[in-house]
C-alpha cells in the first residue's frame, strides 16, 4: 500500500537513523529513554546506518523492550553481557529485555541494520494474562538467555527471519490491520525462543540479574564522572558493593574490568573532542581524565592502533 494513500500512516512506528540519533538519550544508569510507537502499541521498526554513530558504535545501553536486529550489508559486532557476537548478513539476533549491549560495525563504510524494538505489551497487554504469565514473563526473567542468534543456514533461522521481515514491512507500510500482523509475527518468533529454552529456565539464577543491575549503576557513574580521577573503590561505592564484587560484576556482565571500561570510555570521549581542530590535544587529554598527555597518547594508540593526532587527521578526510 502506498504510504501517502494511507491516511492512518503513523511515523511513530517506523524510523530512520537520523530520527533515532535525535531522539536517543541514555539516563544515568544507561537506560535508553526513547518512545516506541504509540502508548497503545509500543513498537517501532528502525533502519539504522551504524556509520552515522560516533566511532561506528552505539555505546553500552539497555532498555526494558525486547529487540530483534538483522544485519543487512556488513557484519555487526554486538557486545552483550560479556560476550562478543558477530551478526553477519543473513543473520539476526534477539536481545532480551534489560540486557546491557552495544552495537558496532566491524568494517568501515555504511553498515545498515534493521531493528524492531517493542514492549512486551505489544504481545500481551495484561500482566495477568495466560500469554504473559506462561511465555513472556519466564522469557524476560531468564537472565541466562541474554540473546539468541538466528541464521538463514537452518530452517528455524529462516522461519524466524522471514517472520521478522513480514513484521518489518507491516510497520513500514502500515496496511489495514498491520497491528494484528505485527503482533502475530513477533509472537511466533518469541514462541520459538521460549519453547527452545523452556527446560533451561529451571537453572536460572537471580545473581545474574543482580550483577547486571549493579553494572548498569556503576557504568552510569563512570559515564557521568569519567573526567575525574576515579578509583575502583569509588566505582564500587556507586553501587554499594565491595571492590571484589565490582571486579566480579564487570567480568561477569561485560567481560572486562572497571578500569578498562573507564579507559575505553575516556578514549571514546576523546574521539569526539579530537574532531574539533580548535581544541588542543593536551587539553583534550585532561578533559577526558588523563593527567599525563603522553599516557593519553599511549592509551589511545593501544585501543585504536593510531595516535590522537593521526585520528584527528583521518577524521578530516
Amino acid at each position: 500500500m502506498n504510504n501517502r494513500a494511507n491516511l492512518r500512516y503513523n511515523k511513530a512506528y517506523f524510523s530512520n537513523i537520523d530520527t533515532q540519533i535525535l531522539e536517543a538519550k541514555l539516563l544515568s544508569d544507561l537506560r535508553e529513554d526513547m518512545d516506541r510507537g504509540t502508548p497503545d502499541f509500543q513498537v517501532c521498526a528502525y533502519i539504522c546506518d551504524v556509520m552515522k554513530f560516533h566511532n561506528n558504535i552505539f555505546p553500552y545501553h539497555w532498555h526494558d523492550e525486547l529487540q530483534f536486529t538483522m544485519a543487512i550489508d556488513r557484519p555487526l559486532e554486538l557486545c552483550l553481557n560479556g560476550d562478543t557476537v558477530i551478526v553477519s548478513p543473513g543473520q539476526m539476533i534477539f536481545v532480551n529485555s534489560k540486557v546491557m549491549h552495544s552495537v558496532g560495525s566491524l568494517e568501515l563504510g555504511h553498515c545498515q541494520r534493521n531493528d524492531i524494538i517493542f514492549k512486551p505489551s505489544v504481545i500481551s497487554d495484561s500482566y495477568n494474562s495466560a500469554i504473559y504469565r506462561n511465555y513472556l514473563q519466564p522469557l524476560i526473567s531468564y537472565r541466562e538467555l541474554p540473546y539468541v542468534l538466528f541464521s538463514d543456514r537452518d530452517e528455524a533461522g529462516r522461519q524466524a527471519m522471514g517472520l521478522f521481515a513480514e513484521a518489518f514491512r507491516a510497520l513500514e507500510n502500515q496496511p489495514y490491520g498491520f497491528e494484528i500482523a505485527v503482533r502475530d509475527k513477533l509472537s511466533q518468533i518469541l514462541l520459538m525462543i521460549a519453547g527452545e529454552h523452556a527446560a533451561d529456565r529451571e537453572s536460572s539464577s537471580d545473581l545474574t540479574d543482580l550483577r547486571e543491575k549493579r553494572v548498569r549503576e556503576m557504568a552510569g557513574f563512570i559515564y557521568r564522572n569519567f573526567a575525574a580521577p576515579l578509583t575502583v573503590s569509588q566505582i564500587a561505592e556507586s553501587a554499594s558493593v565491595s571492590e571484589r564484587e565490582c571486579y566480579r560484576a564487570f567480568k561477569s556482565v561485560l567481560n572486562t574490568t572497571p578500569i578498562e571500561f573507564l579507559r575505553q570510555h575516556r578514549v571514546s570521549a576523546a574521539m569526539v573532542y579530537l574532531k574539533d581542530p580548535n581544541q588542543d590535544i593536551a587539553a583534550i587529554a585532561e578533559k577526558c581524565g588523563f593527567e599525563d598527555p603522553a599516557y593519553f597518547s599511549r592509551t589511545f594508540r593501544a585501543l585504536t592502533s593510531i595516535t590522537p593526532g593521526e585520528y584527528r587527521r583521518r577524521s578530516k578526510e
